[in-house]
């Protein structure tokens, strides 16, 4: 029996419970919407958002979005060194562990520069200190792989924004959230599953996640990093018309192409680069390369996109338990911190 048939197989595959994790998006993102007004502070000329990996996927998800609708900009520093910055930044350090030193150096910049800052973070030396100094913490749920604590980041972002008056319209959402999450339920089969269905197109093939909007630029580069981090796999993020100028190559001339493409965000799309979706889909067919749309429902522009993310997150602990991997493991990342802390 295939094991994306059998729901006691996936129960028993996921040590971890990523698929649990994955889940409960919707209930870690409602909790995490409560920032009080007194904590946000009043609202800022722009956002440096300092963080790394999953800690900074909230920031890239929700910014084009902020940018769209108040003209607030939200960059994203992931490195040792800050941009230059200007009055009335605030610089909002992101780290899960409250470890990542990319993020401690910058606290450490922001406060030689007397920039406004606040912490997003579930503990450790940021947590501490952000107290001593007396900076606006906001607090995540501990006990998570980063990658796993996104909708909270998510919710602290829409509480924060919200808390300024930036209110950005969620009707709907968590009904679409928990909509979208019982499609993807380890109960539901195969031939009713979109996640389970895409895995099993995936197989073999290399995941590319192609960005048909720049809305979903950031939604790209996390379904990228999922499918590296919960199934242990080799990924791509591009977006359209830009893969038409440079990377579409290979698909057309190597032996090995680049892999299966996933498009993001069809709905988002301009005209013209619908119309290159399906003159590449044309192309693909011709060379048997697999191509789907990662599906994105709801109502409003935040819900699509976060349908989108959590059927995403589904499909790559699916294709993690196919090729026989446990979604939740951190050991690579932990190892490389370790020999980085010696």
């Amino acid at each position: 029996m295939n094991i994306l048939d059998d729901a006691s197989l996936l129960n028993m595959a996921d040590p971890g419970d990523m698929l649990g994790m994955t889940a409960s998006f919707a209930d870690q993102l409602e909790v995490a919407m409560d920032v009080p007004a007194k904590l946000a502070g009043e609202v800022p000329g722009r956002i440096l958002l300092g963080g790394m990996g999953g800690s900074a996927v909230a920031g890239r998800l929700l910014a084009p979005l902020l940018d769209a609708s108040f003209g607030l900009r939200l960059l994203n520093v992931d490195g040792y060194e800050l941009p230059k910055t200007l009055p009335g930044d605030l610089l909002l350090l992101s780290s899960y562990s409250g470890q990542t030193e990319e993020v401690l150096e910058l606290f450490g910049q922001g406060e030689a520069l007397g920039l406004r800052r606040m912490v997003l973070t579930a503990g450790g030396d940021l947590q501490r200190l952000a107290e001593s100094e007396g900076l606006p913490c906001l607090s995540l749920p501990p006990g998570y792989p980063p990658r796993a604590a996104l909708p909270s980041a998510l919710g602290r972002l829409l509480g924060l924004f919200d808390a300024w008056g930036l209110t950005i319209e969620i009707e709907s959402l968590f009904a679409d959230l928990r909509d979208a999450c019982r499609s993807c339920d380890p109960a539901i089969p195969r031939s009713k599953n979109p996640a389970k269905s895409m895995a099993a197109t995936l197989g073999d093939f290399r995941p590319a996640a192609v960005a048909l909007s720049p809305v979903y630029a950031g939604a790209a580069r996390r379904l990228q990093a999922q499918f590296e981090e919960n199934a242990e796999r080799s990924a791509h993020a591009y977006s359209l018309p830009e893969l038409h100028h440079n990377s579409w190559i290979p698909w057309m001339n190597d032996e090995d192409p680049p892999g299966a493409i996933i498009w993001l965000g069809a709905a988002e799309a301009h005209p013209r680069v619908l119309e290159r979706k399906r003159l590449s889909e044309e192309l693909l067919s011709d060379r048997g390369i697999p191509f789907m749309d990662l599906p994105s429902p709801g109502q409003g522009r935040l819900n699509r996109l976060l349908t989108s993310v959590l059927i995403g997150d589904f499909v790559s602990v699916y294709l993690a338990l196919l090729r026989g991997m446990d979604p939740s493991s951190t050991d690579p990342l932990d190892a490389m911190k370790a020999r980085l802390n010696r």
